[in-house]
């Protein structure tokens, strides 16, 4: 399928990641950013290098520039090889040509579903290409338990 501007989503290898990495930082970082502090970009970057993750760029065909990125992990459940995106950025991100590669790269890797975690804003956009709300992802941080539930405790 084809883009209305001509791009291609193409996997980069592990070993090219250093080449690679200054035209998706950026993309990378802003996505991270709403992470609340779960993923760093030294660490999207130490997980793409180990091979544990899997960078897609797009490229836009005119130029060969880096135009978006996504960064995927997989995993398996009973029913589902997920792509569970980790975080993308870029242009292209919701038109629906680009998707559609991004779907064919992904299914050639054994994927049956695509997930993530998104903001409700993301969420909202994201329905457009047909995704559906699947829960609503909250934590809380067991190594400052005693600091969150002291005021829960009643005197004895």
């Amino acid at each position: 399928m084809s883009i209305s501007v001509s791009a291609r989503v193409v996997q980069v290898a592990p070993s090219h990641i250093h080449a690679v990495w200054p035209h998706i930082e950026y993309y990378i970082e802003r996505s991270v950013s709403h992470s609340c502090g779960d993923v760093g970009l030294e660490e999207v970057k130490h997980r793409l290098l180990s091979g544990e993750w899997v960078l897609y760029v797009v490229i836009h065909d005119n130029s060969n520039m880096v135009v978006g990125a996504v960064v995927v992990t997989y995993y398996n459940r009973i029913n589902d090889r997920v792509a569970y995106v980790a975080a993308i950025g870029g242009e292209f991100i919701t038109n629906k040509g680009y998707f559609s590669q991004l779907c064919d790269v992904l299914k050639s890797s054994g994927a049956t579903c695509i997930e993530g975690a998104v903001r409700e804003s993301m969420s909202r956009l994201l329905s457009k290409l047909r995704f559906k709300r699947k829960s609503i992802n909250i934590k809380f941080d067991l190594r400052r338990s005693e600091e969150h539930t002291s005021e829960l405790q009643s005197p004895m």
